[in-house]
């Protein structure tokens, strides 16, 4: 589609009668600059294909695309948002598991709803898992906190079922919970009653990755993929 529209600024009835000059005009005359980056490959298939003669998108400037950065929350917010959650509830318990997962180790939400009980080692002190978007191993290690939160949840709150995944819902069927439940039922459900300011801030399990690997860049940690 983009590359369609430029293709219109040219001016042109058909490829073979694009020259260089109708190529500058287009440029010139683009306002959504991404049409370049797909106008460039456009004719560099055409050049291939032996369409044009010449390498039009190389008269096309190149563009890069500015990242925004990530949303991230300090230390003290997080602390906030994991002291809000009341751990005296079954359903408490359950969701503070799932924030320390986020918050202390940085897994993403698809890894944490999909956790299987024998992927924990408490005798070891560790967590290991293949990544579901990566298809990677892991191995973390299971700290303190994350530990206590894990078998308080575990032989305290958990519904008594067969499912080998960790977290599940708290009213029967007792299935596994989704990302959905992580994102707007948890993470976000804690972080606004903690009253934390979300303007302009993502406000899910992602959020808090990116505040851990923030941290432990100022802390000089060294990071893995």
């Amino acid at each position: 589609k983009l590359s369609r529209e430029f293709l219109r600024r040219c001016n042109s009835k058909s490829i073979e009668d694009i020259t260089s000059e109708k190529i500058t005009d287009a440029v010139i005359n683009t306002k959504n600059k991404d049409e370049w980056q797909y106008a460039r490959q456009f004719f560099k298939f055409c050049l291939e294909t032996k369409r044009v003669p010449f390498e039009f998108g190389a008269l096309i400037p190149k563009t890069r695309q500015v990242k925004k950065l990530p949303s991230t929350y300090s230390v003290e917010e997080i602390t906030k948002v994991e002291f809000t959650v009341d751990r005296t509830t079954t359903i408490g318990k359950r969701d503070y598991a799932l924030l320390l997962l986020s918050t202390r180790l940085g897994l993403r939400s698809g890894d944490i709803v999909d956790l299987k009980l024998s992927e924990i080692d408490f005798e070891q002190k560790k967590i290991k898992r293949i990544q579901l978007k990566t298809g990677n191993e892991i191995e973390l290690a299971l700290v303190a906190d994350v530990e206590n939160a894990l078998l308080d949840y575990i032989k305290n709150a958990r519904p008594k079922s067969h499912s080998k995944t960790v977290f599940l819902r708290h009213y029967a069927p007792f299935k596994p919970i989704t990302t959905a439940v992580l994102r707007s039922g948890v993470v976000k459900k804690y972080i606004l009653q903690a009253e934390i300011t979300i303007t302009n801030r993502k406000h899910g399990p992602h959020a808090f990755r990116a505040s851990l690997a923030t941290a432990m860049v100022n802390d000089t940690t060294k990071l893995q993929q």
